[in-house]
């Protein structure tokens, strides 16, 4: 019996858990993109191609090229990359952007939040996800969730090697927030189809109930 209650208990803990970063949704598919500089030859929406062929279910090409900023001598202060999903997904609540340079990375990332006209930082700062390769900037862990309508990727401390000084970058990430978080502010999320993004990523899903299997493990063998 003791057991029994030890466990219904954890059971019930854990029935409070939620992945508030819906991972199946990325707002950077199909969106409008624009940057301060770029390269002859190179275009702004090339870092978002990537996601095109991740919702295929098809392995990227090896032949696709990075956003470049403009190659020259001297570096550029900073170079700001925006992109906007308003008409491919509306206002949005922003829980993880995540970025992926090319050769060239940037010394320094900051993002905005860009909504009705205005840029406002999220203060996220930008985390090496070693893992994946990616730069992390989860802004989730500030305390709160913004609406969002698009978001402003701004470099800075720009790399100058063998006479050329510019920012590449191959992929940019973008995944909605259901604002399940202490302090969050802003509306509900709204995925690409129009319904309400309220469940829980497969991935997050996973982790979650395997944290709760496993403590509940080992509760019941202590109760015993």
């Amino acid at each position: 019996m003791k057991s029994a209650i030890v466990l219904t208990a954890a059971a019930t803990m854990f029935s409070g858990i939620h992945a508030t970063i819906d991972m199946n949704t990325n707002l950077g598919l199909n969106p409008m993109v624009t940057a301060s500089s770029t390269d002859a030859g190179s275009d702004p929406i090339f870092a978002t191609l990537p996601l095109r062929f991740e919702a295929n279910g098809t392995m990227t090409p090896a032949t696709l090229q990075p956003w470049r900023s403009k190659m020259q001598a001297t570096c550029e202060t900073q170079v700001t990359y925006d992109l906007d999903w308003s008409a491919a997904h509306g206002p949005q609540m922003v829980g993880l952007t995540r970025i992926q340079y090319g050769e060239r990375p940037a010394g320094s990332l900051l993002v905005s939040c860009i909504n009705n006209g205005q840029f406002v930082p999220t203060g996220a700062m930008a985390v090496p996800n070693t893992a994946e390769g990616y730069l992390d900037n989860n802004i989730e862990k500030t305390g709160t969730v913004p609406t969002c309508t698009g978001v402003r990727f701004i470099f800075s401390q720009l790399k100058a090697n063998n006479g050329t000084c510019y920012v590449s970058v191959g992929d940019i990430d973008v995944y909605p927030s259901d604002g399940r978080i202490a302090g969050a502010t802003g509306n509900t999320t709204t995925g690409a189809t129009g319904n309400t993004t309220t469940g829980a990523s497969s991935a997050a899903s996973k982790i979650a109930t395997g944290s709760a299997v496993g403590l509940v493990a080992v509760i019941a063998a202590l109760a015993l």
